[in-house]
């Protein structure tokens, strides 16, 4: 019973940390809390419960849904964000408040209130020792981990990582030296967005189910992570899903699963006012 508590607490702590890489990602190369960045993920989860619904396959509808959540990005940041530049901080937190509306209210008049189900793979799971491990978990925890390894890959051993940094640290400075700043955060919301749909898709393979209110939910406990794991560092935000997830999963199994987000959610205000920089307080990418 302990071992599954720790593998159900890991496997929803990569969720977490998957979209809260994205959002710490957004953060420091767009410096701004796209609170759609939720809703941008459920609208994507639809399209790859869309595709399954006509027969994709898994594969191929996952393909969609990622898809999805990049286009969505991209539209977001090209016809909302990049307009208001230069304003003060509060009009892009206002404008993505506003999307996000718009993009549940769209969901909820296409599929309604109601929760669906959503199909999950053939493959059940199996026996690991005295814990009982689902497929999906096991792709969770390695979408989790393989996504942290590519993108430190990515961010500290190509050029496009440098002109990353270079953009989160001095935008102005880095388009000075020939670094497409516009491009750079056009690619990083694109990206940050695929994730947030892939963790979606994982959500509601794991849960069985898809609901216009799906990202509103892990949306907000990412938000917190991004805080617990310190502002703008990737490797934080990972790590501090991964403790939320535990955390819940543990409340759950010694409490009442009522109580499991109020306590988690104390805990973590308690870990904020004793240690307000965060786990890892040095920012990844500057």
């Amino acid at each position: 019973m302990f071992w599954e508590q720790v593998i159900n607490g890991l496997a929803l702590g990569s969720i977490y940390a998957l979209i809260a890489v994205g959002y710490s990602l957004q953060l420091s190369i767009l410096r701004v809390f796209n609170l759609a960045h939720g809703e941008i993920m459920m609208l994507s989860t639809f399209a790859g419960f869309v595709g399954l619904s006509h027969g994709l396959g898994f594969a191929l509808s996952i393909a969609l849904s990622v898809a999805s959540g990049v286009v969505l990005g991209l539209l977001l940041e090209r016809l909302t964000l990049r307009p208001i530049k230069g304003n003060d901080d509060l009009a892009p937190l206002i404008v993505t408040i506003g999307v996000g509306a718009m993009l549940q209210s769209g969901a909820v008049l296409i599929f309604g209130f109601a929760q669906l189900a959503f199909p999950r793979p053939p493959v059940s799971g199996f026996e690991l020792g005295t814990a009982y491990v689902t497929l999906v978990q096991i792709t969770i925890l390695a979408v989790g981990l393989a996504a942290l390894i590519v993108l430190n890959l990515l961010i500290h051993c190509t050029r496009f990582g440098r002109a990353v940094r270079a953009t989160a640290e001095l935008p102005g400075i880095a388009q000075a030296f020939g670094v497409n700043v516009s491009r750079i955060k056009l690619t990083a919301i694109g990206f940050s967005s695929g994730m947030g749909a892939l963790a979606g898709v994982l959500i509601a393979m794991n849960y069985g189910i898809v609901t216009p209110f799906l990202g509103a939910t892990f949306a907000l406990k990412a938000l917190m992570v991004v805080i617990v794991g310190g502002r703008g560092s990737i490797n934080g935000a990972f790590f501090g899903g991964l403790m939320l997830g535990l955390l819940e999963i543990v409340v759950a199994g010694e409490f009442m699963s009522a109580y499991r987000d109020a306590i988690a959610f104390a805990v973590l205000l308690a870990f904020v006012c004793l240690r307000p920089q965060g786990l890892l307080p040095r920012a990844h990418l500057r």
